[in-house]
């Protein structure tokens, strides 16, 4: 009769303090809920945080202006260029070169979350926690929940998942204009979300990805590993070496262009070698082309593999970078601390890309 009593007692509580709580309270309780798992990166205030430095070093006619010569990819393009003019007909001219930020990249746990959108949740969908990380090939959901595996309650070590967004960069706008006026190809001004990885069922699933990516078989014998472990040094203490295009440096191997992390190690580092999966996956897709060298000043080229050396991040979210730096560089150089537990475990990176352009005479 004890037992009873008391339950009776609290259940009493219980409806009293509901009936006495006003259906605001727990609206603002949900609210803060969801602010946890899908965070508002504050992106007005987030732009003042641009490294405007890293615009450097530029080049014209191959010489290089500012900053340090290892900043600058190996195959940069030639003084002298010959493109379309204004006129329509080819023309002589001058090849200049810069850094530009142009692309926002989300690596987001929750579906559908946008954290520089203010982190609003593009679906009126229910989202189900039962989502998360259903490893292998059986799950096949366009949209999956991210962080670690779990398996029939168990988390499953060593494996990482995260929702990939490639958005235009604002600031790309006025660079695209720019480059309109003095360039004889034509920039990107569009602003918009380019890419959600929600809308491709072959993101959370590596057998499904080897359609877009079959030479995956070709790198995963113990040679390649032991090949990027060379691409992790020259990533971190100079650039990224173009030849091992299959590495992510200190990140791990950028093969299959899937979300899946198979060696979770750090949030900073597996955030970034998804990224730069899905960056190559853009390449694949030819949403991203080459934007430097020879072949790319006329109009920007159709290339299959990730050319590393066109690009850099810059962290924004959850802990602002200062400076960029280039893929595959160690994060424990540039930011193993730049987590918060809960609210800032989703990262959203500014990424650099280095252009050529041909300044024609006519």
């Amino acid at each position: 009769m004890t037992i009873k009593k008391t339950l009776i007692g609290w259940l009493t509580v219980a409806v009293m303090f509901m009936a006495a709580v006003p259906p605001v309270a727990f609206a603002s309780v949900t609210s803060a809920a969801l602010e946890k798992t899908c965070p508002d990166m504050n992106f007005g205030k987030q732009i003042g945080k641009v490294c405007w430095e890293c615009f450097f070093p530029f080049t014209i006619i191959g010489i290089k202006i500012g900053g340090n010569s290892n900043d600058l990819p190996d195959d940069v393009a030639a003084p002298l260029c010959i493109c379309p003019g204004r006129t329509g007909y080819p023309s002589l001219g001058l090849t200049l070169g810069w850094w530009a930020p142009d692309h926002v990249i989300e690596s987001t746990r929750q579906p559908w979350c946008v954290p520089s959108l203010g982190g609003e949740v593009l679906t009126d969908d229910e989202i189900k926690m039962s989502d998360i990380g259903v490893t292998g090939s059986t799950n096949v959901l366009p949209a999956r929940w991210g962080g670690l595996d779990k398996k029939n309650g168990n988390t499953v070590d060593g494996i990482a998942y995260y929702n990939f967004h490639w958005i235009k960069f604002p600031v790309a706008y006025f660079i695209g204009w720019l480059s309109d006026y003095v360039c004889s190809k034509k920039g990107n001004t569009a602003i918009d979300i380019a890419f959600m990885s929600e809308f491709d069922p072959s993101w959370n699933n590596d057998e499904m990805a080897l359609w877009t990516s079959p030479e995956t078989k070709l790198f995963t014998g113990p040679w390649a590993f032991i090949a990027c472990a060379a691409d992790g040094v020259a990533s971190t203490v100079k650039k990224p070496m173009k030849s091992l295009f299959w590495c992510a440096g200190t990140w791990g191997q950028l093969y299959p262009y899937s979300g899946n992390v198979p060696t979770a190690q750090s949030g900073p580092r597996d955030a970034s070698l998804n990224a730069l999966k899905g960056l190559a996956k853009m390449h694949r897709f030819t949403l991203a082309r080459k934007s430097y060298g020879d072949k790319a000043v006329c109009a920007n080229q159709i290339y299959y593999i990730l050319p590393k050396q066109q690009y850099k991040f810059q962290t924004l979210f959850p802990i602002a970078e200062k400076k960029n730096h280039w893929v595959g560089a160690s994060s424990f150089r540039w930011g193993e601390h730049r987590t918060v537990p809960a609210t800032g475990e989703d990262y959203v990176w500014l990424q650099w890309s280095f252009n050529n352009c041909c300044f024609t005479f006519w």
